[in-house]
């Protein structure tokens, strides 16, 4: 079931100053609101818009209007603002909140495609990139677009791998050269040096360089040793004479009739912590007979008092006596260590095959400065070596990633190149199959005047680009709005928008053009119309506004009145906003005149006469007839009828069955008695419906209402019942309407 607008529910929004209900609801694929400038219709349109896409409509194509500002109406607050719109029986709602449009149910409302006149060129004149935005959707390849641009990206990220491993190759390659020319460029080139070296085998350079290393190492322990060893024994002696002096000065200390001996003093001082140690003690420690403690320490105290002297030589003989000892101590230790040192390095001038260990000071100077040097040499050739080793495998695993990553860089840009060709070739497929609908649309509105799109498609070398070309004359692929006048831009902006749409959607959705065409002929917006309703169809709804009165005329005259269903306008003022009315054609003004009891004679009459002479007016055209010329080329109702009289004689008109049915005539009609009726009563027009006329008081209106009858009857027959137009189409003889139900004949008068 088509999703058409059914009703539109304003208050407070842009024009809907008051609240207003549009009843748009028709069982036509097409809706036509005319109004004149300013009455309300891009109000009905951005109401379809802010519910349908989120967007506030053309007041997002202004400078210097917000939604928060300029959506509501003049007198309203934003939070009055409220906008409903009828689908197929569902309804949705949109509003403001914080300068943000809100949409409610949580669900996608039906698609609309609105165009408006800013963005009726933009498909023409727009720069390449900017048309690839308005077909995008069309196109439909974002994911493949998507995948594209990771493919590019990764070819860009495998080519600065490769550009830094390619750097390291130079680099590897660079350092090769340098060691290569400063051992004199021996062989042919650096890498088959360096692998000559490579090969080479430094097992015994590696076995010689650790037996100078050995030497030179037990030999600096054998010095070190003994350098420590000699520094012990001045220890030692140093320990010994310090002996000698505190012997001979407790010896003195003696002589000098110091009270006691040393071994007294050393007794009382070992008393002494005893009773520090035991100060309740009741027995004397040396003799064990009892005594006072207290008594006992102060004796043992005053004794001590009387002996310092001696005491403390004593002290200074014990303490020189202990460090003597620890003296010859280490001077054995030393001894001992100075020896393994020297037997290890005995054993390493061994292994390095020197006969006998150097002892002098000259003579191991000598065997260092050999080492030294030997070493030098062996590290350097080691070094070397080693830095080759290195510097061939860098440059090996510099080639072997700079390889597969060039290997990888030519598959990603195959890979991208295929990807992009692919997308090419089926978007320009899309774009040609679209060029050549917009051709067929173009085609329809400028019949064989020479110009159409010669091009359309992807830019061969902009991303996201659509480029286009026009047919103008005998010209081919030049610029369309460097040679098309201002109305076929805007055809051919509509027509690549409409075609845009049908493809886009596949009809699932309404198309809505907001008074768009300005700049177009009578002639070329007859033709557009006929587009317009012969796409009707294809779309849920097309819905199309406009302020041309040859649009609302043209359905009045009854041009697509079965396609078509026409609401009106009334002028906007602040106080009453927006005003609808459903538009009639005129065959339907007079139906519901004859209708009205009493019986508007006047306007029922009038109404008569100028559908009358409206019909005829068309006959007379189409088919040629002969009619007295005069300067202004209009015509009243009498010299309509006497024109057409001979063409009336002979003109027949067809209903015909469906084509599922047989297509087969279904009924005749003859216009020659009907119209013989009209031309009957046709001074009714005159003195009824035209001027003021006191004759017209002895009309009754049993006859003013025949003689309109009379000309809905002959209206009528002219008119399809199914499409609502005059056969105007010339083919095989007769004319055809529209939908070809009915046809008349002869073609010519």
């Amino acid at each position: 079931m088509p999703n058409k607008v059914e009703r539109i529910k304003l208050q407070g929004f842009r024009g809907a100053t008051t609240r207003v209900t549009v009843d748009l609801s028709s069982d036509k694929p097409a809706v036509l609101v005319f109004g004149e400038n300013g009455s309300g219709k891009s109000t009905l349109i951005d109401a379809i818009d802010m519910v349908c896409n989120g967007q506030p409509g053309s007041v997002r194509e202004r400078s210097s209007t917000t939604v928060k500002d300029h959506l509501h109406s003049l007198g309203s607050k934003p939070n009055d603002l409220a906008v409903e719109v009828d689908f197929g029986g569902s309804t949705w709602k949109a509003g403001v909140d914080g300068g943000k449009i809100v949409r409610s149910p949580n669900t996608t409302p039906p698609p609309a495609a609105i165009l408006r006149r800013g963005r009726l060129l933009k498909l023409v004149e727009a720069a390449p990139a900017e048309r690839y935005d308005e077909m995008k959707r069309l196109i439909g390849v974002e994911k493949v677009e998507a995948g594209e641009r990771l493919l590019r990206e990764a070819l860009r990220d495998k080519r600065k791998d490769y550009d830094r491993a390619a750097a390291d190759l130079e680099r590897a390659r660079a350092s090769l050269d340098r060691l290569w020319d400063a051992e004199g460029r021996p062989r042919g080139d650096s890498l088959a040096w360096a692998a000559a070296v490579r090969a080479a085998q430094q097992v015994e350079a590696v076995a010689e360089m650790q037996r100078c290393n050995s030497v030179l190492a037990t030999l600096g322990a054998a010095e070190k040793t003994e350098t420590h060893a000699g520094t012990a024994e001045k220890a030692r002696d140093d320990a010994r004479a310090l002996v000698g002096r505190a012997r001979d000065a407790l010896a003195a200390a003696e002589a000098a009739g110091a009270e006691g001996t040393a071994a007294l003093a050393e007794l009382l001082e070992r008393v002494r912590g005893y009773l520090a140690a035991v100060p309740d003690a009741g027995v004397c420690p040396v003799c064990e007979r009892p005594a006072d403690a207290g008594e006992l320490r102060q004796a043992v105290e005053d004794r001590l008092n009387r002996m310092n002297a001696l005491s403390a030589a004593a002290r200074v003989a014990r303490d020189a006596e202990g460090k003597a000892e620890r003296a010859e101590l280490a001077v054995i230790d030393a001894h001992e260590r100075s020896e393994s040192a020297r037997a290890d390095f005995r054993a390493a001038c061994t292994d390095a095959g020197i006969s006998s260990a150097p002892v002098t000071a000259h003579d191991r100077s000598k065997l260092r400065s050999d080492m030294e040097l030997r070493a030098g040499e062996l590290g350097k050739t080691l070094h070397l070596r080693n830095a080759v080793c290195q510097l061939l495998a860098d440059h090996g695993d510099a080639s072997e990633r700079a390889g597969a990553l060039q290997l990888l860089t030519g598959r990603l840009q195959r890979a991208a190149q295929v990807v992009r060709e692919e997308r090419h070739t089926f978007a320009n497929g899309l774009l040609d199959e679209l060029r050549t609908r917009v051709n067929e649309l173009y085609e329809a509105i400028h019949p064989g005047e020479g110009v159409a799109l010669s091009h359309l498609a992807l830019s061969a070398t902009a991303s996201a680009s659509v480029e286009q070309g026009a047919r103008f004359g005998a010209a081919g692929g030049v610029p369309p709005q460097a040679y098309f006048s201002e109305a076929h831009l805007d055809t051919l902006g509509f027509c690549i928008w409409l075609a845009v749409q049908e493809r886009t959607y596949g009809g699932r959705c309404v198309v809505v053009l907001d008074d768009v065409f300005t700049s177009v002929d009578m002639a070329h917006l007859d033709r557009i119309v006929d587009v317009l309703v012969s796409v009707a169809g294809s779309f849920d709804q097309l819905i199309l506004t406009t302020h041309s009165r040859h649009w609302r005329d043209r359905h009045r005259r009854g041009a697509a009145a079965g396609s078509v269903a026409v609401f009106e306008l009334g002028t906007w003022t602040q106080g009453e906003g927006i005003r609808v009315v459903r538009g009639r054609t005129a065959r339907e003004d007079l139906a519901a005149l004859l209708k009205e009891n009493p019986l508007g004679r006047q306007a029922a009459a009038s109404a008569a006469g100028v559908l009358m002479e409206d019909v005829l007016d068309g006959l007379a055209v189409r088919h040629g007839c002969s009619m007295p010329r005069n300067a202004s080329g209009l015509y009243e109702l009498k010299p309509l009828l006497d024109g057409t009289t001979k063409l009336a004689k002979t003109l027949v008109v067809e209903r015909m069955k469906r084509p599922q049915d047989g297509g087969e005539v279904e009924e005749r009609i003859e216009l020659k008695p009907l119209h013989a009726s009209v031309v009957e009563l046709y001074e009714v027009r005159n003195q009824v419906g035209a001027h003021a006329n006191p004759a017209s008081e002895d009309i009754p209106d049993a006859k003013v209402r025949d003689f309109c009858h009379r000309v809905a009857a002959f209206a009528d027959a002219l008119h399809c019942r199914e499409c609502g137009e005059v056969p105007d189409r010339e083919d095989a003889g007769y004319r055809h309407c529209r939908c070809r139900r009915t046809r008349s004949s002869p073609v010519r008068a």
